[in-house]
This record gives structure tokens, sequence and C-alpha cells, in this order.
């Protein structure tokens, strides 16, 4: 069996893309956010099957390896390149909102990316009523190299385990949205217990999770 871990990138130290302006911002971001790399609280994923270690904060060393994992080309339209998602996390923690951003491992190779929110920042004025007070699996992407071996899966339930710990306090729902032409993710979300309630986020469908029926067993 394959030795897996997913390692917590606590509230994100944000990691633009390489260029001048990136890089001003990276390092603007951990001189006003000390606090996230001295922070001691534990962010620990539940384990999964005891093969899973989830402990590992975000560094300068290991997120530019995140930041190289790429989808296929038939999958950009679904899915946002990484450094835009961390990106989206530091506007996230800035706007009073929350960001728990993942690295998926096999080992110490990165495969994935993960990202899960709470309720909705000071910004974003067109929120889903949904979004209000739940969590959320804002990001999935496994890269091109590492598709078709299951990690999809286990990091959805490494990521509803978490969820299940409320770190943000009490929810009744965690919902997503996807691309209506990405029957590949709806598949996978449904499989979990996720439903489509016809609303939408933007141009994405909005599916649903009931988290106090939800037994952590996929259907």
């Amino acid at each position: 069996m394959l030795s897996n871990k997913i390692h917590l990138k606590n509230k994100m130290h944000i990691l633009l893309i390489v260029s001048f302006i990136s890089v001003a911002i990276i390092s603007f971001f951990f001189m006003a956010n000390k606090s996230y790399a001295t922070d001691t609280t534990d962010w620990s994923l539940p384990g999964y099957n005891g093969n899973f270690e989830a402990d590992e904060k975000v560094n300068g060393k290991n997120v530019w390896d995140l930041l190289k994992l790429r989808v296929s080309e038939e999958q950009k339209n679904f899915v946002a390149d990484n450094d835009i998602s961390i990106i989206e996390a530091y506007t996230a923690i800035t706007g009073n909102g929350y960001a728990f951003p993942f690295g998926i491992y096999d080992g110490d190779t990165p495969v994935g990316f993960l990202m899960i929110g709470f309720d909705a920042d000071d910004y974003w004025a067109d929120a889903p009523a949904i979004a209000k007070g739940n969590y959320n699996l804002w990001r999935l992407m496994i890269d091109k190299a590492y598709q078709g071996k299951r990690y999809g899966k286990e990091a959805v339930k490494l990521a509803l385990e978490f969820i299940r710990t409320y770190p943000c306090g009490d929810a009744e729902y965690c919902w997503l949205s996807y691309e209506p032409e990405n029957r590949v993710a709806a598949k996978l979300y449904s499989s979990f217990g996720f439903e489509e309630t016809g609303d939408m986020d933007g141009e994405e469908l909005i599916a649903v999770l009931d988290l106090r029926e939800y037994t952590g067993l996929e259907k």
C-alpha cells in the first residue's frame, strides 16, 4: 500500500507566481502574518487508515513544488492553477475570511492541492446563500501525472473529516461548485453524498452535503 500524507498549509502564507510583484506580495504577507509562522495550533487532519500525516505548515521551500503541479490540458477550464488558488486564500484571509490550503503528498512527492473555506469574506459581495455559516470544499486538483490513482477520493475523505472537526465553529452543510460540463467532478462528489441544488455560483453548479447525515462512506 502506498505511504501517503497530506500536509495542511495553515492559514496560508501567500505564495504567488514567480514575478517581481508576486515576490513583493509574498514578502509583505510573511512580514504581516508572523503569527502564522509561529502558531502552534494543531491544524492536523484526522488520519486515513493510518497512512496519512497532516502537520507540516507551509514554508518557502515546499510551496514552489505545489505551484509546479498542473492538470491535463482538457481540465484547464475546470480548475484554477494553484497560484490563483493561493491568491484567493490570501484575499479571503485579509478580508476576515477563512482558507485552509493543503498539499496532497505521496511520501515526499507532491501530487495535488486542496483548499477548504468557511463562510464568506468581507469582499465576496455575490456569495451564494449557502456560503453563509457553512464550509466549502473550495478547490481540488490532482497533477496530470498522478490522476487515476484514488488521490482525489482520499483527499475528499480527509477534507470532510477535517471539516467535521468544525475548526471555525458548527455548521450544517459543506458545499462546492463545478462547471456543468465537468461530470467527472460531479460523479466524484456525488459518491460522497453531495447533491446538486439547482443554484449557481457564477457559472458553476452548486452541490451540497448535509454534514449531519454524512457517514464517511462512499455511495
